[in-house]
């Protein structure tokens, strides 16, 4: 597994990975600086459910719950009795997606141009390009057409799109199926624990990012 701290450039990717035919994409946390503002998005829904609880921090829960999906995150608030009523999920989903679209994104924090040109190169290429999230795909569409992606995506793989989200290996293998080619030949760049069991366990070729740290 290669260690990113800073965003490559197509030619750096092909310098270290010599067979691929591919590259899938996490999103939050890779793509765009975005964990920090689902962690805030997270507590601001957790503190309208049960007003009167002291919350963790967005830091601590950023810490807690990063490159989790948001049903996992529900069941495991009810289970450390952040919140009682196990049937409130979809209401926690979307105050939660509400914040989240409702942010300015087009910002240079939010967002590397970096990143931005290293997309556009790929998809100049010869290699296929997708994107496999957690997140919603309400709250992923209108974060990648703010910055004007969504078109540059072969495939995209949200949490509604596998029956197990990450950890699981289901959303890579069903990512790498759909852009058809193998995992072992498809290129994943993650920032996660969660992402990067996932991507392993499918059998790709992952690139664990730091470059948002």
């Amino acid at each position: 597994m290669n260690l990113w701290t800073q965003v490559p450039t197509l030619k750096d990717v092909i310098s270290k990975v010599k067979e691929f035919e591919g590259i899938i994409f996490d999103m939050d946390g890779t793509i765009f600086n975005s964990e920090p503002v689902h962690a805030s998005a997270l507590r601001e829904a957790l503190v309208q459910l049960n007003p009167n609880f002291d919350f963790p921090s967005s830091k601590d829960l950023d810490d807690l719950y990063r490159g989790t999906c948001d049903s996992f995150v529900f069941e495991d608030s009810i289970k450390r009795n952040w919140l009682s009523d196990s049937s409130a999920y979809e209401k926690f989903l979307s105050l939660k997606n509400e914040k989240l679209i409702s942010i300015d994104t087009c910002t240079e924090e939010f967002c590397s141009p970096k990143i931005l040109n290293f997309i556009t190169e790929i998809v100049q290429s010869n290699y296929k390009i997708g994107l496999v999230t957690n997140s919603e795909k309400i709250v992923t569409h209108e974060h990648l057409k703010q910055h004007g992606i969504f078109d540059s995506f072969e495939i995209i793989i949200t949490r509604e799109d596998t029956e197990t989200p990450k950890p699981h290996a289901a959303p890579y293998l069903k990512g790498c199926k759909d852009l058809g080619i193998s995992p072992a030949k498809t290129i994943v760049f993650e920032d996660s624990n969660a992402g990067i069991e996932s991507a392993t366990s499918a059998g790709t070729q992952v690139q664990k990012v730091t470059w948002y740290e």
